[in-house]
């Protein structure tokens, strides 16, 4: 079977065979949980059994190094779980999400109707006194600023942040020895 699948790599050919098993044994399994895993959970696997394996061979050292800091981890947490509460789309600086180094919202906000997403490439950004409505309830909407506007002081994307990590991360693992 595997010589029999066509395809331009290796990894492409072991995809797609894996998708062929899972779809033949869907006629035949009872529950999901007979499943194989598909190609992404199964990959999420082999990553984490990788980084155990490293874990594994500095056993017998007094040192184990990490490979990731917890200041990534906890402003990786941060940023899923904390954001604004804005009613009329975060398109003031009057949002907390703006005025903070991420400068989108993260999926951890609760505003309504948000403008505020990485994806949109035309973010206007009005006077932060024009919408009151727009500051969330509780919280100090005093500003305070050195120039006329601060579009130019917010210097992290998270989410371009966020998806480097990842893609570091992956390549630090593909390149783990497998001896």
């Amino acid at each position: 079977m595997y010589d029999k699948t066509i395809c331009e790599s290796a990894l492409n050919k072991h995809v797609a065979i894996l998708k062929d098993f899972r779809e033949r044994m869907l006629e035949r399994v009872m529950s999901e949980v007979e499943m194989i895993p598909n190609a992404e959970a199964l990959k999420l696997h082999w990553l984490r059994c990788c980084s155990v394996m490293q874990y594994w061979k500095q056993g017998n050292t007094n040192v184990m190094s990490l490979y990731i800091t917890l200041k990534k981890v906890n402003d990786t947490i941060q940023w899923y779980t904390k954001g604004c509460s804005c009613k009329s789309g975060c398109t003031t600086l009057r949002c907390s999400c703006k005025k903070s180094s991420n400068k989108y919202c993260s999926p951890g906000c609760k505003c309504v109707n948000c403008v505020n997403l990485p994806t949109n490439p035309n973010q206007a950004v009005d006077d932060p006194d024009f919408d009151l409505e727009d500051s969330e309830h509780g919280e100090d909407i005093s500003y305070d600023s050195d120039s006329e506007t601060d579009i130019n002081e917010f210097t992290a994307d998270t989410s371009t942040t966020y998806i480097n990590y990842w893609d570091i991360f992956e390549n630090y693992i593909f390149a783990l020895p497998t001896d």
